[in-house]
């Protein structure tokens, strides 16, 4: 079995040397992608309910053990199940490190498990633009671990809206690279990964209110609120060849 995963989950993805692995506690981690434009645009088929970021581990029972090749590349995909619990690297009480496992159908007859620090789940389309005569989707994927808050209270631990842009027509899913040293940026996001992706947390929530097009540029207005007052937001999306970058964030003053 494990030798027919191999075989077909390399049709999707290139192989990579394997890291050294642990055995799974009841309780991920990513550390900082190289700047990459030309991963930022993703081909899809069907419809998809997840991303799959990169490096993501792909694991054929749900233990984090032995695992198959690794996935290199952004996958847009439908998960058909989940552990209840959630589950570290490393054995750690710590809530925020700890994810659900999520199993995917890569092909007839194969399938495997991936930790949920490397998988955003979608949502539905938040606002559309047409730039360039193409219509774009704005859309969130969301991150999988605990999040901000459970029904026991605030757990410290923070959560990531990966912004992304759908072109249907062309069966295109942009990313929106990042230059880490951008003016502004995090305000309303994380400056430590490849690609944008808001944050919120215990002090902090952002809400995309409108996306416009205005000089070549999407232009998207966003609401920020902190526990001492609110400030209002926009960031300005460039088209370069394919790829979508962040020009320039502005940032209103802080309303108490």
């Amino acid at each position: 079995m494990k030798k027919l995963l191999i075989i077909l989950i390399a049709t999707l993805v290139s192989c990579q040397a394997k890291k050294e692995t642990t055995t799974a506690t009841s309780g991920g981690t990513s550390g900082i992608l190289d700047y990459l434009k030309e991963d930022s645009n993703i081909e899809f088929v069907e419809p998809f309910n997840c991303l799959i970021l990169p490096p993501a581990e792909i694991y054929p029972d749900s233990i984090i053990d032995n695992t198959l090749p690794d996935i290199i590349k952004v996958i847009p995909a439908n998960w058909i199940s989940k552990t209840t619990g959630l589950y570290s690297y490393a054995s750690s009480s710590d809530l925020c490190g700890k994810f659900p496992l999520f199993q995917f159908q890569f092909s007839t007859g194969s399938k495997g498990w991936v930790h949920g620090s490397q998988v955003f789940l979608t949502s539905q389309e938040i606002a559309t633009v047409t730039l360039q005569n193409i219509l774009y989707q704005l859309n969130m994927a969301t991150s999988t671990g605990i999040g901000t808050a459970t029904d026991e209270g605030t757990t410290g631990c923070s959560e990531y809206q990966l912004l992304y842009l759908t072109d249907n027509s062309n069966k295109l899913i942009h990313l929106v690279s990042v230059n880490p040293a951008l003016q502004n940026l995090a305000i309303l996001g994380n400056t430590n990964q490849q690609w944008f992706s808001y944050l919120s947390d215990e002090g902090m929530a952002v809400t995309i209110k409108s996306a416009t097009v205005l000089n070549n540029q999407i232009v998207i207005d966003h609401s920020i609120e902190y526990q001492e007052g609110s400030r209002e937001g926009k960031m300005y999306l460039s088209k370069e060849e394919n790829h979508f970058v962040i020009a320039k964030i502005d940032a209103g003053a802080m309303i108490e």
